[in-house]
């Protein structure tokens, strides 16, 4: 008994200990997957370069050359015959005809004094007057060029002879009679041609284009008398001088780029910087006397717009491309096989373009077609990709119709852009037709090119061919 008691107790006494198990959940599994790809793509996307887009859209691109120009016309300056105090009737920039009164020498000094006389009893300007000096005023001030300051006096001295010209004018009319009472030594000098009037020189108007040299443009050199009404002249001086043509010509040292690039032109879109007037010019270039060479830019309207000007800065629209516009940044350059046109042919199942290739197997030698993409035709011959499996530097094509075979291996670059409507860097040639520091013009008809709207990488280094984009 006392032996059976000692083991219910021992039995009592062991300790039941309950092994712990790991229950596997598939739902804590398939987040913890989510997690992890997570957390690896927004790692991947923020370690990965960013690859921008470009959406291509027609544009133009406009190639401009500047120049300062001396303008040319025909022009005839006139000298008095006698001495003493000028007087003008007809304003700068109106056309005088035959017989017309230009200008009166007072040889006594006495038409000074009525017309001083005159001056204090107070005369007017007319609202014409007026409207001139402010349009002139007006016009200077919206050209203004801090780098030619000494253009100011130019416009000082203009307003200052037209303000003793139109005294003159509306004074001595009324003063004729009196002259004559008084029997002044009054000298009237009428028109011998018609022209329009100018009252200054400057000892270009007798110039040809080619006697033009490098240093006549150089403005610092340069010297302009004006004709004022009330001046004291000596016979034999300059008067005042008449424009004789419509006819006109801006003439400028044209650089030897801009002689190619107009080689096969007679005529060039010209926009006057002053006061941004586009026109169109006849152009033809020659050699002037010291060598140097020419364009002469020849206009047969707008003259009295420059006629108190001399100088003009313009510039030449050289080329205005247009087709699409692409940054230059989206440019790449690739080799590709080129192969004869002749050696083209159609097959398979929808008749697509592509070639007869010589295959050796163990039955011997075999021809294959294979479809080929083209990516551009020039001098009788087609570009195709260098990495088909199926044509490779070594294969032989075979001529259709012909036992002529071409062994692939000459290659040539294109330039292109990597083209990205089906999300992965396909290269596609570009034609470009012009080009500055930022854009580029390419062709929007060539048959393996782009189109408007299609995406490109918009810095090509940061691609390869093939790369999926995302």
């Amino acid at each position: 008994m006392a032996r059976k008691k000692t083991r219910k107790r021992a039995r009592k006494k062991k300790k039941i200990i309950r092994l712990r198990t790991f229950n596997l959940n598939i739902g804590v599994m398939i987040f913890a997957f989510i997690l992890f790809y997570l957390i690896v793509v927004v790692v991947m996307y923020l370690s990965k370069e960013r690859i921008q887009i470009f959406t291509v859209n027609q544009g133009s691109l406009v190639a401009d050359s500047s120049y300062t120009g001396i303008i040319l016309r025909d022009e005839t300056v006139y000298r008095t015959d006698y001495s003493g105090n000028v007087y003008y009737y007809i304003q700068e920039g109106q056309k005088a005809g035959v017989g017309d009164l230009i200008y009166s020498i007072d040889e006594s000094g006495r038409v000074a004094e009525l017309l001083a006389q005159k001056s204090a009893d107070g005369n007017q300007l007319s609202q014409d007057n007026l409207l001139y000096l402010k349009r002139m005023l007006m016009n200077y001030s919206v050209s203004y060029d801090p780098l030619n300051f000494s253009d100011i006096y130019d416009v000082k001295y203009t307003v200052q002879a037209a303000l003793l010209e139109y005294s003159s004018m509306e004074s001595i009319e009324e003063l004729n009679q009196s002259l004559e009472e008084m029997g002044a030594l009054f000298q009237m000098y009428h028109a011998p041609a018609s022209g329009i009037i100018s009252y200054y020189a400057d000892g270009f108007e007798e110039l040809s284009p080619e006697q033009l040299t490098k240093d006549s443009f150089d403005r610092e050199n340069y010297e302009k008398t004006y004709f004022k009404a009330g001046d004291l002249v000596e016979s034999g001086t300059s008067i005042y001088k008449t424009i004789d043509s419509d006819v006109w010509s801006v003439i400028i040292p044209i650089s030897e780029e801009d002689v190619v690039a107009l080689a096969d032109r007679d005529s060039v879109r010209v926009t006057f910087r002053q006061n941004r007037f586009e026109t169109v010019a006849q152009y033809s270039s020659f050699v002037s006397n010291d060598g140097t060479t020419m364009a002469k830019l020849t206009f047969d309207n707008y003259m009295n717009q420059f006629l108190a000007e001399r100088f003009v800065e313009i510039e030449l629209d050289m080329n205005q491309a247009e087709g699409l516009k692409i940054p230059v940044t989206s440019l790449a350059s690739k080799d590709f096989f080129v192969v004869p046109e002749d050696f083209l042919t159609k097959g398979g199942e929808s008749q697509e373009d592509g070639f007869m290739v010589e295959v050796a197997g163990e039955e011997g030698v075999t021809s294959q077609f294979v479809e080929a993409m083209l990516y551009h035709k020039e001098d009788g011959k087609y570009y195709i990709d260098t990495n088909m499996e199926q044509i490779k530097a070594g294969s032989y094509l075979l001529k259709p119709e012909s036992s002529e075979r071409y062994l692939v291996g000459e290659t040539q670059p294109l330039e292109g852009v990597y083209n990205i409507n089906k999300g992965y860097a396909v290269f596609r040639k570009v034609e470009i037709l012009e080009r500055n520091e930022d854009y580029c013009i390419v062709s929007d008809e060539s048959p393996y090119g782009l189109a408007v709207y299609d995406h490109i990488v918009l810095d090509s280094s940061t691609v390869h061919e093939n790369d999926i984009i995302y």
